[in-house]
């Protein structure tokens, strides 16, 4: 089954938005000829991209945090003995915890980039924004929920 995540188009047209998907190789061109005059991304985006180059501000929003998952086929993992499931798990919480904290630094890192290179960072919205953003994800995610169907209903009471 395929299922359409919500994403930033969903969200941003529920605000009024043109908001469509470009891919970060056509977006330069786009930016500098007035096509699009903003853009939905991570710091990462935003430093590694050099958006200041056509932009003068980044405000976060907190939209997003890319999440990585790792599997393990279920007859795979019942196999495995209790230490080596357990081993599993204690590596796993290790790295978490790791990620997590690199997160705080690299996001420090993409902050003072894009300020060494004349970019306005707001960390802060206004009230009413932050509502707004809140209703039309709010809205997203409730509209995946019921295409995706029970169990998405189930993922979604869990949070």
């Amino acid at each position: 089954m395929y299922l359409r995540v919500c994403g930033g188009t969903d969200v941003f047209a529920r605000l009024g938005a043109i908001a469509s998907v470009v891919s970060f190789a056509d977006l330069a061109p786009k930016l500098a000829s007035g096509e699009i005059d903003a853009v939905l991304s991570s710091g990462d985006g935003g430093a590694g991209r050099k958006l200041w180059e056509h932009l003068p501000r980044f405000t976060e929003i907190n939209y997003a945090i890319p999440l990585s998952f790792t599997t393990v086929n279920l007859d795979s993992w019942k196999a495995l003995d209790e230490g080596t499931r357990k081993a599993i798990e204690r590596a796993g919480a290790e790295t978490e915890a790791r990620q997590w904290q690199a997160l705080e630094g690299r996001l420090v890192q993409n902050y003072a980039r894009m300020r060494d290179n004349g970019m306005t960072i707001d960390r802060e919205l206004p009230p009413a924004l932050r509502d707004r953003l809140r209703e039309a994800g709010r809205l997203a995610v409730e509209e995946w929920g019921r295409k995706a169907g029970p169990e998405a209903k189930a993922l979604l009471e869990r949070r």
